[in-house]
């Protein structure tokens, strides 16, 4: 799809690769297993302060996952994590229980993730960091439901999650993750469930936290408009891996990867009158059933006989991007 056909938010400039800084997090080689084998496996990702990084790819691949796995909070059922991760200047092995200091996550359900019991700005105030005095900590807390563009802050610190909209329960899940000061940010597709105005308004409330503090954001999403629209790097995650990273602008222009492809042809075009939209044929196969090559291999039409026995490494490919295929468009 040709760069032109998508809106690329304005003031995003670090799609030029001239002044990429030191990577606030590195992950390397997270693997996380269950019950049936790795369900996620290989995966290496690098954030950097003030940069949007978007982890697209269907549901069942993984990127939620992931996203807990460097939390610390995998679900009942995940075996063990392992894996290397560097922030801050600080390595070590990714830790299975608890975040790493810096690290917050806005989940996919906010009002599910809230609880129910609490007022959304007692919630906000345990999340606060334990230096800050005491006489102080509700204050904080209105100043960040204000700060999140919620009106009436004062009054709305007593209420409860079933008394906000989904909405505004979204703008207290992402005043709970900033109270926390993080550095990094994980957000597991915090605007699925909201209809495009509100959507609309989170992103620009992210983006600006952004810019002002210099966050560095893990956006996972299925919406390839909101990764033109926010994401300064991509990376493209099939069966637990990642197949294809690089800058958002050479997903759109010329992605690598025939899954990458396959997800960008699928997105609707003004510019191109069908009846029928593209479509990837299949589905991503269970755990238990993925092939021993190419995981992608029984839905490519550019697949041969080395990707049914193989499985590609993810390579470098140019100056700026990698990808995992031994036939890359």
């Amino acid at each position: 799809m040709p760069v032109a056909e998508l809106a690329f938010a304005p003031g995003i400039d670090a799609y030029e690769p001239s002044h990429r800084g030191e990577p606030i997090l590195e992950v390397r080689n997270l693997a996380v297993a269950v019950d049936d084998g790795l369900a996620v496996e290989n995966v290496d990702l690098s954030l950097e302060a003030g940069r949007t990084h978007c982890l697209v790819g269907e549901s069942g691949c993984g990127k939620s996952l992931t996203c807990l796995a460097l939390m610390g909070l995998l679900p009942p059922g995940a075996r063990g994590v392992s894996g290397n991760l560097r922030m801050k200047g600080r390595s070590g092995a990714i830790p299975e229980k608890g975040p790493p200091e810096g690290l917050a996550m806005i989940y996919q359900d906010a009002t599910a993730s809230l609880d129910p019991l609490m007022t959304v700005g007692r919630q906000i105030v345990e999340a606060l960091p334990a230096d800050v005095p005491r006489r102080a900590r509700r204050a904080e807390a209105e100043d960040l439901i204000a700060q999140v563009g919620i009106p009436h802050a004062r009054a709305r610190f007593e209420s409860y999650p079933h008394e906000l909209s989904g909405g505004m329960n979204q703008r207290i899940a992402i005043a709970i993750a900033l109270a926390a000061r993080p550095s990094v940010l994980l957000a597991d597709e915090p605007t699925t469930a909201l209809d495009v105005t509100v959507q609309a308004r989170i992103l620009d409330l992210m983006l600006e936290f952004q810019q002002s503090t210099g966050l560095a954001i893990l956006f996972v999403t299925h919406d390839l408009g909101v990764v033109a629209q926010i994401a300064h790097d991509v990376s493209v995650m099939y069966c637990g891996e990642i197949v294809e990273s690089g800058p958002v602008t050479d997903l759109f222009a010329a992605p690598r990867h025939p899954y990458s492809r396959g997800l960008v042809e699928c997105l609707p075009r003004l510019s191109r009158q069908t009846e029928r939209l593209e479509s990837i044929a299949g589905i991503v196969p269970p755990l238990q059933a993925r092939p021993t090559g190419c995981r992608f291999a029984s839905r490519c039409t550019r697949a041969d006989d080395l990707c049914s026995t193989q499985r590609p490494c993810l390579e470098r490919r140019g100056n700026t991007g990698a990808v995992a295929c031994f036939n890359p468009l």
